[in-house]
């Protein structure tokens, strides 16, 4: 199993000049390797004021921002067998894409759409479980340890009209898209607001989060030993 800096090297994802500072970001990863997660490391960044920003009118959008009225659309078969696009009630979403490509330009270069996932409160990950595993879980969540959740603290603020203090999770497994004009409209008429930004430290982990579940090495997908040559017909 790679360490962090090999991940980071391999796949190209920028080092902070100091990797032992960086490395303290994310207590799991304290002389560990990647997947040697146990249950008492403890959770990493668990204080919104070292996780999270306050949003600034003046930077647009950044990688990471929650969002705040947003549906989420997907694809999946209706009842009828056929494959449908569905949507969500309006909700929290994170922005996937890179600052860069949530550029509104005035050229007309902006990208046409950028992507988005949804963003849900702990507790709707917990329903259902008995209290046992609902402790595993959130302990799990926690230390990020599920690759396609990225766990966040409790924000303390009121968002999606919940009043409850809960950590958020964002499903990296359920990305969507949408027009960026047309976003930056809705947050011009301030239908969709910008609730939420990372910190520093927060943005470093979700990057990492980001290269994990997209990137991760020594997967079949990297080694490809099963496919065969290329043989058009």
């Amino acid at each position: 199993m790679s360490d962090l800096r090999e991940i980071l090297q391999t796949k190209n994802v920028a080092i902070p000049e100091s990797y032992d500072t960086f490395k303290d970001i994310f207590r799991h990863f304290k002389g560990k390797q990647v997947g040697a997660i146990q249950g008492d490391d403890g959770p990493l960044l668990d204080r919104p004021d070292e996780f999270y920003a306050s949003p600034s009118a003046e930077t647009g959008l950044l990688q990471g921002d929650v969002l705040e009225n947003v549906p989420a659309t997907w694809i999946q078969k209706n009842k009828d067998g056929t494959l449908a696009s569905f949507r969500s009630e309006p909700g929290l979403a994170m922005v996937i894409s890179n600052e860069c490509d949530c550029e509104n330009r005035e050229n007309n270069s902006s990208q046409s759409f950028i992507r988005l996932c949804p963003v849900i409160f702990q507790s709707e990950l917990l329903t259902g479980f008995d209290a046992k595993k609902q402790a595993d879980v959130r302990g799990k969540l926690e230390r990020n340890y599920y690759t396609e959740y990225f766990w966040m603290p409790a924000a303390g603020k009121t968002l999606s009209k919940n009043q409850c203090n809960e950590p958020l999770v964002a499903d990296l497994s359920h990305f969507f898209s949408i027009s960026l004009t047309d976003l930056y409209s809705e947050m011009a008429a301030k239908t969709v607001t910008k609730q939420i930004s990372l910190s520093q430290e927060g943005y470093f982990l979700f990057l990492i989060k980001m290269a994990w579940f997209m990137l991760r090495p020594a997967t079949p997908d990297t080694l490809r030993k099963d496919l065969q040559p290329w043989a058009p017909e």
